[in-house]
């Protein structure tokens, strides 16, 4: 479908009609009979969950705290490569690696990772041995598994031999030198550092010449009028002890040095900006006008002035919210609330936190936190998420019973070391660019993520699924980690239960209760990493299991890891067994457009679930071309996205599925993402091509075919399905930013409805007939329908894929067709009609124009209802 909206573009461009599409062996304009019966024709059919949390890229009202990078935690960085070359000297084993290289591509340079710690991992055949090399590649025939060679470290600089340590990038000599065991040729090679440290030395000669390498920059920075000011800013650990009522303290905290006298400031991320014409704005947001927020943070100091009187306040933004405390040696919590007075308007820039001080002397901050609360009780509590977006997310939640799942890849598919990914703050990471600068590390760890998703419902069947996404780049013993926390029980009053589960008791400290994460759940979903299959070519982070850019490969061995992982799992976490066995713990593989997962799955036995995709659109993975104008043509073609192509990729999907299980390997198949697509990645299209994508993708028309899709997949075999991504903003954002009033965009409310509306088991709704077009050489109905029971009641969705007007010498009318219902029984009192409806083009991006409609209507045993031009109708009726 994807290359069809491209071949229109190109027709229109070119000014001529498209063979193959029109009328001719159509009927566009015929009535269509829909009649339902009461076999099912799905099985597993739950609501359609979401990815992200529907907040800005800027700020983050679901983390339960506006200010990022809280804890001031060490940074971690670690690396993910295959070896390429290997040798010996200077009585050490060195390497080259693979992409772009130890310096990945010229951004950084000698001494960057001295002092890391690195695994290696193998595959061998099924006698232990190493594989062959055939031509310039493993010859994969014989591998049988993946077994961990070793760990060992980078040498440090000035160690035997190593004047400049083990990371060396000197003219001719691009080697990492290792103190331990020796890699052969495409090995796979992860590299863990973790630093208070950063260096900007680190930085490669090629990036120095812009001015923005020559220190790193903090997440927290000199304040307006102290930038010259003699001032240290560094992450150290805890001048003094902290007490037990910091909670859960972590490794380091936040110490500002300053050698200049009289009045300091530090200011913090930034997090607002002011409701203006400025774009910059749908990034970051405000604070919630009328409502109660709670500003806090630890501190102490030593030797300031002014008797150590410190003020905690804003910058820029909200400047006239302030209080001062007096600080002294010891660690205490200071804070205050404050009442958020209207949007700021006024011409401005970025604003965010600030602390004033009076130098010289050293402030240490940490766990600093800016919260809505609306009890008093919650000025307390360790996670208060705003309730704008999870209430948001619920409204688009069913009622009663079983929800969908929440995804992040964020939450732990990152740098940060699993020990503080399970903590309350995550470790920092460090950008090497045309800049070097800590990244500030979201405040979303694991146990937030758990936490918020344990408040979409009461019990384990009324409330949302988490999805975890496990990065590549996570050990044996990381992966035990989180399984101990997420499944073991925990008896708090037994020491030595205490010492031999730490990281279960971690979760009871947290929680205050033993109970484990998996008995709060249906179940706890946990992908290896995502989209493996780019190999890296597009994120770092999307770690494959081939050669670095050979995109689409690499199934063999992704589920050799996959066993690997799963094996040790199995052996070594009772945990994971009984949940894993229970069903409340799965793992999954995603795969490709393809058979990437499936071709893997025969080699694994502990994964019981393959994800796809139910995008409708051009998808940029594929190589499909956007739309370069927005037409009739086109939005034709957005109608038609499911069933003029996507129908035969589920098709597909539904055909691996049931010849795995018929050699013996059974397995769910999920969507871990979906709904419009069309757009290109963000950066690479000009401006004029991404409005265009805009126009399409937030229609109304796309709305029709997401929703048309995702009925479809329940049909082809899919169960469990989600949104990407429930945002704000562009691109696949299900909102446009707070600054434009939070609207949501034609198919969340195509989700809602579905989520809403339709309950129970998929019955089948048979299109008898139905008005038809030629489209690239197929006779495409365009009318669609689904059905769904819940005891006696019936629900009937009945969409629409024609546009009306004349086109390529065919009048559609007004796009709308008589449609013939022949129900199951005579309703019994009135039925209700949701719609969706309106113009096809049209989209809510500038104003409410697309909004769910609700009507009673009159129908009996068999009626005639008029559908709309590209449309979604749900009728419901009690039987």
């Amino acid at each position: 479908m994807r290359r069809l909206l491209g071949l229109v573009a190109v027709c229109v461009v070119a000014g001529s009609s498209c063979v193959g599409f029109g009328s001719v062996g159509a009927q566009p304009n015929a009535p269509a009979i829909v009649e339902i019966r009461l076999d099912p024709t799905a099985g597993h059919t739950p609501a359609i969950g979401v990815n992200e949390f529907g907040d800005s890229g800027g700020i983050q009202f679901s983390a339960g705290n506006l200010i990022p990078d809280s804890g001031f935690e060490p940074i971690s960085m670690r690396r993910f490569w295959r070896v390429t070359a290997t040798g010996s000297d200077k009585g050490y084993p060195w390497i080259e690696v693979d992409g772009g290289g130890m310096t990945d591509w010229d951004l950084v340079t000698t001494g960057y990772l001295n002092g890391a710690t690195y695994r290696i991992y193998r595959i061998v055949d099924a006698a232990g041995e190493p594989l062959r090399i055939s031509g310039d590649y493993l010859d994969t025939s014989r591998a049988d598994r993946f077994v961990r060679v070793g760990v060992g470290r980078v040498p440090d600089a000035g160690a035997r031999g190593l004047r400049l340590g083990g990371w060396v990038d000197e003219p001719g000599e691009q080697r990492i030198y290792l103190d331990g065991p020796a890699p052969r040729a495409w090995d796979y090679i992860v590299f863990d550092k973790r630093t208070i440290d950063p260096d900007p030395r680190w930085s490669h000669p090629r990036l120095a010449g812009n001015g923005h390498t020559d220190a790193v920059s903090e997440t927290w920075r000199r304040g307006w009028g102290s930038e010259q000011a003699d001032i240290e800013l560094a992450r150290r650990p805890h001048g003094a002890p902290p007490p037990p009522q910091m909670r859960f303290p972590g490794d380091t905290a936040f110490r500002v040095t300053s050698r200049a006298r009289g009045i300091q400031s530090v200011h913090g991320p930034y997090i607002f900006f002011p409701i203006n014409d400025n774009p910059e704005g749908n990034w970051y947001g405000t604070l919630e006008p009328g409502q109660t927020y709670r500003y806090e943070v630890w501190m102490r100091q030593e030797g300031l002035g002014d008797a150590g009187r410190v003020e905690l306040g804003f910058f820029s933004l909200y400047d006239g919210i302030a209080e001062s405390f007096t600080v002294d040696g010891s660690w205490r919590r200071y804070g205050y609330t404050f009442t958020a007075p209207d949007r700021p308007t006024r011409d401005g820039w970025h604003g965010g936190p600030a602390v004033r001080f009076t130098g010289p002397g050293v402030l240490e901050m940490d766990n600093i936190r800016l919260f809505r609360i609306d009890a008093p009780e919650q000025a307390d509590a360790l996670f208060v998420p705003s309730p704008m977006m999870i209430d948001e997310l619920l409204r688009s939640q069913p009622e009663h019973g079983e929800k969908g799942f929440i995804r992040s890849m964020s939450v732990l598919m990152n740098n940060a070391t699993m020990a503080s990914l399970l903590s309350t703050h995550r470790d920092a990471e460090i950008v090497y660019d045309w800049y070097i600068a800590v990244q500030p590390a979201s405040n979303m760890t694991l146990p937030r993520f758990l936490d918020y998703t344990l408040r979409t419902g009461d019990s384990p069947g009324t409330r949302m699924k988490p999805w975890l996404n496990v990065s590549s780049r996570a050990s044996e013993e990381e992966w035990l980690m989180l399984m101990e926390y997420l499944a073991a029980p925990i008896d708090p009053t037994d020491p030595a239960d205490v010492e031999a589960k730490p990281w279960a008791f971690l979760r009871y400290t947290q929680r205050g209760i033993p109970t484990p994460w998996t008995d709060e759940f249906a179940k706890i979903t946990v992908e290896f990493a995502n989209e493996t299959w780019h190999n890296r070519a597009v994120e770092d982070q999307w770690h494959g299991w081939h050669r670095f850019h050979w995109v689409h490969q690499g199934s063999h061995e992704f589920g050799l890891w996959a066993e690997f992982i799963g094996t040790h799992l199995r052996r070594n976490s009772p945990w994971f067994s009984a949940a894993r066995d229970a069903g409340t713990i799965e793992l999954l593989m995603g795969s490709n457009y393809q058979d990437y997962a499936e071709r893997a799955l025969p080699y694994t036995s502990e994964v019981t679930a393959i994800g796809h995709t139910t995008y409708v659109g051009p998808r940029w993975e594929t190589g499909d071309e956007p739309n370069s104008v927005f037409d009739d043509h086109g939005v034709q073609a957005t109608l038609l996205g499911y069933a003029a192509g996507l129908d035969r990729e589920f098709d597909r999907y539904r055909q691996q599925r049931e010849a795995l299980a018929s050699s013996g390997r059974p397995y769910s198949l999920y969507a871990y993402e979906g709904g419009p697509s069309g757009y290109s990645l963000p950066g690479s299209a000009p401006a004029d091509a991404v409005e265009v994508a805009e126009r399409y993708g937030k229609s109304l028309a796309m709305a029709v075919a997401s929703f048309d899709a995702w009925l479809a997949a329940y049909q082809a075999g899919f169960s469990e399905m989600g949104y990407l991504a429930f945002a704000q903003g562009g691109y696949w954002s299900s909102h446009t930013s707070i600054r434009e009033g939070f609207r949501p965009h034609a198919a969340w409310l195509a989700l809602t409805m579905r989520n809403r509306y339709l309950s129970g088991t998929m019955i089948t709704a048979d299109v008898v007939s139905a008005p038809t077009i030629r489209w690239a050489g197929r006779t495409i109905p365009l009318v669609g329908a689904y059905a769904f029971r819940d005891g006696s009641r019936v629900a009937i969705a009945l969409v629409s894929r024609k546009l009306g007007g004349v086109r390529d010498g065919v009048d559609y009318g007004d796009g709308s067709t008589e449609v013939t219902l022949r129900l199951p029984a005579a309703p019994v009192g009135a039925a209700t009609l949701y719609a969706l409806d309106g113009d096809p083009r049209a989209s809510n991006r500038f104003a409410d124009q697309i909004r769910i409609r609700e009507r009673s209507v009159t129908l009996g045993r068999e009626s005639t209802v008029t559908l709309p031009e590209g449309s979604i109708h749900i009728y419901v009726i009690d039987t």
